[in-house]
């Protein structure tokens, strides 16, 4: 059950990122710029293999944006809980949960890295534009 203060924090939180608009602006860029009836008018062009693999590209970064929002929230509720425990009820197992929430925000991290890197690992085996790696110059080279 949660007390008064984590309820508190909770709905701080959700409202502070929701007035942010992390989720209103980092939708816009998860579609490619192509549609199904391309070369129409006015209209982009029309939408290939490669747009697939863009929106996959995409829709991943954008993932990892809200993992590493995850991660700083964890991070600072597992900060304030390390910081008050002296103030709960029962001190040791207010700190044990805070070490444990610690603990798992790490581990989640190390998780989405290792994720990251796989992820982008294949994009850039497969040649796949749009990729973190291939970005840089020297992988580029190095591949072909």
């Amino acid at each position: 059950m949660l007390n008064f203060w984590q309820k508190a924090i909770f709905v701080f939180l959700a409202v502070s990122f929701l007035w942010s608009g992390v989720a209103g602006n980092a939708q816009a860029a998860i579609l490619p710029d192509c549609t199904p009836f391309g070369g129409v008018n006015d209209q982009p062009r029309a939408c290939g293999v490669s747009d697939i693999f863009e929106l996959i590209v995409n829709l991943f970064n954008f993932l990892l944006g809200l993992i590493a929002l995850i991660f700083v929230l964890i991070m600072i509720v597992a900060g304030l809980r390390l910081a008050l425990y002296q103030f709960a009820d029962s001190p040791e197992t207010e700190l044990s949960g805070a070490k444990l929430m610690f603990r798992r925000g790490m581990f989640g991290l190390v998780v989405a890295l290792m994720a990251f890197l796989l992820i982008n690992t294949v994009l850039v085996i497969l040649r796949v534009p749009g990729g973190y790696f291939n970005n840089i110059p020297q992988l580029g080279n190095f591949l072909q």
